[in-house]
């Protein structure tokens, strides 16, 4: 299962050079070899800027913020 974790780490450096489409945010996790299922998460952003990390979240309510042991 994904979860956030896996998806800041995928693109949280792509912020620092400031607000990012889901696009770009795509793009910059599949060039750092991010896994399909966080592809697949980060397609399901809307189609517009984002400024933050934070604000990806009200998007993806899905995923948790870590792994759920089980």
């Amino acid at each position: 299962m994904t979860t956030r974790l896996d998806v800041a780490e995928s693109v949280v450096d792509l912020f620092f050079y400031g607000p990012a489409t889901r696009e770009e945010l795509v793009q910059y996790a599949e060039d750092g070899g991010a896994p399909h299922h966080v592809l697949d998460a980060l397609e399901r952003l809307p189609d517009q800027k984002f400024a933050r990390l934070s604000d990806l979240w009200p998007h993806l309510p899905d995923l948790p913020d870590l792994p759920i042991e089980g």
